[in-house]
């Protein structure tokens, strides 16, 4: 399965299988556009208040990185619209 948010095209296979297991796991049952739906805002979660200011006071005087078990679009995709994608 594919998802495509406008013009972004996010083939998330790891991220998927994840979601699925979970919703397994917990005996829910959900429709596609629901799953899609689930996906498109997984990959729109914002950063949490404290961490563009924090990442900018360290990007001074060291080179961030971002480290993740996830899938490079969809961790590029969580840190552009997070608005910390430039201090990583």
């Amino acid at each position: 399965m594919e998802v495509v948010l406008g013009s972004v095209d996010l083939c998330c296979a790891l991220l998927q299988q994840t979601l699925h297991f979970t919703y397994n796991q917990l005996h829910v049952s959900l429709s596609e556009n629901q799953r899609n739906e689930l996906l498109a805002k997984y990959l729109q979660l914002p950063a949490f208040t404290v961490a563009v200011g924090s990442l900018s006071a360290l990007a001074e005087d060291y080179s961030l990185i971002a480290f993740s078990n996830g899938e490079q679009q969809a961790v590029n995709s969580l840190l552009t619209h997070a608005g910390i994608y430039q201090s990583v």
